[in-house]
């Protein structure tokens, strides 16, 4: 694991990220819903994510700027594993290819077990599956968006379900993940620029409808 977890387990003898399962348990009982909102990607969080591949991420204005050196270039965190969760973000692609990263570290298999991809205007869905590789999932786009337009995202997972909404239209629904349980997100940029904005992490699951 991370040195700060390893130095945290060895001085209290559990792990923090058991800890903050616990605790987010909890607070989803006290609520009887959704736990309050965990805003991503601004000052408070951003020494949580990590660089893999290079590229130029930084904060601006409140807005994620990713330029990619022409390679693929990753920014991620690692997150207590949560099986039930909703994430909300804006993202606009002015060149190349980017999109959203959702991954279990545990799972042994190709870390990154779904993409949601932005590549030139173009909106798509990559599946790990059984393999090494990741694959088109058939049957799922969107008309092209354009050069500079956001694109409001929301990926869901409930249970074994796993969807993902743009622009208030369902890309995916898919009903039957091998591994329902997501303990890393993040973002990818490939041979372009990226943004995003108005990232919103809620974990636990939906109030009951009444």
């Amino acid at each position: 694991g991370d040195p700060w977890e390893t130095a945290f387990r060895s001085a209290f003898r559990v792990s923090a990220f058991s800890l903050e399962g616990e605790w987010l348990n909890w607070v989803r009982d006290q609520t009887g819903g959704w736990p309050p909102r965990t805003k991503l990607l601004n000052d408070n969080d951003w020494q949580s994510w990590v660089t893999h591949g290079g590229g130029r991420w930084s904060l601006e204005e409140g807005n994620l700027v990713a330029h990619s050196n022409g390679e693929y270039n990753y920014f991620i965190r690692n997150f207590s594993p949560m099986g039930d969760y909703r994430l909300q973000m804006e993202i606009r692609i002015a060149d190349g290819a980017g999109g959203i990263i959702l991954c279990n570290n545990a799972s042994g298999t190709y870390p990154y077990r779904y993409l949601i991809d932005f590549t030139e205007g173009y909106l798509g869905v990559r599946s790990s599956g059984e393999g090494s590789h990741l694959k088109p999932i058939e049957g799922i786009s969107l008309p092209p968006l354009g050069k500079e337009e956001w694109a409001r995202v929301t990926v869901e997972q409930l249970g074994t379900t796993l969807r993902v909404t743009v622009n208030g239209k369902i890309l995916l629904e898919q009903n039957e993940m091998r591994e329902p349980v997501t303990s890393l997100l993040g973002l990818y940029v490939h041979r372009g620029n990226l943004q995003a904005r108005n990232a919103v992490l809620l974990r636990g699951k939906p109030p009951a409808a009444r």
